[in-house]
């Protein structure tokens, strides 16, 4: 049997990725991110909405969004999230340069939350620009070949970029603490946050333990 020994390449592959940090993804103190991007709900390449602070990430497989009901604006069933560090106002035409990325969504499920309604987005694909095309590629190869372990959620195909492009907004972490039977569970997550004055929502593996616990005990603290 020929065993080949990989880390020569994932050596090689860290080197020319582009990456100013080891880690793909950072922990950051609140409020010492210095170029915040902003996001914005767009129609053509007219903006209709800005939802920086208007919308959950609650899913990265596959990738889901999820919006409020808007007083203001109808969500279709397609919609497109552009990501850029440019102020704009509603009704304001944007440069295709000025996005350093974008989002196309689906919705796939309205859910009633008392006067509003919780609407649920699936991506569909993403693009982005926060590396070159190159560097691109590398990190693109040093995921298929490193990042199918045992236990961790896969990103295939374009799905590995919008998660990317999702995690460009910092993410506040939370921990959440169960309390069953004389139990007690604390665990870390940012796939969570508050829609609405009276509805909090919070993503959890459907095969995970901290779901089973969540879902017996019928409260999170």
């Amino acid at each position: 049997m020929l065993v080949l020994n990989m880390m020569p390449l994932k050596k090689i592959l860290n080197k020319l990725n582009g990456l100013h940090y080891q880690q793909e993804y950072l922990c950051l103190s609140k409020g010492s991110y210095l170029q915040p991007l902003h996001v914005y709900l767009v129609n053509d390449r007219c903006v209709n909405k800005d939802i920086t602070n208007h919308h959950l990430f609650i899913g990265y497989s596959p990738l889901i969004f999820v919006f409020p009901s808007f007083p203001d604006l109808e969500l279709p069933e397609l919609v497109r999230l552009i990501f850029c560090h440019k102020i704009l106002q509603p009704n304001e035409v944007f440069a295709e340069k000025d996005a350093l990325a974008s989002v196309k969504l689906k919705l796939v499920k309205k859910q009633p939350a008392g006067n509003t309604v919780i609407f649920y987005f699936e991506g569909i694909t993403g693009t982005h620009h926060f590396l070159s095309g190159f560097h691109q590629f590398i990190n693109s190869i040093n995921n298929q070949l490193f990042n199918k372990k045992p236990g961790n959620i896969f990103l295939h195909d374009n799905l590995y970029k919008q998660v990317q492009i999702a995690y460009a907004i910092p993410r506040i972490i939370s921990l959440i603490s169960i309390s069953h039977a004389g139990l007690f569970n604390l665990f870390p997550t940012d796939l969570h946050g508050q829609i609405n004055e009276d509805h909090y929502i919070i993503s959890l593996r459907s095969s995970g333990k901290a779901c089973e616990q969540v879902e017996t005990a019928t409260q999170v603290l």
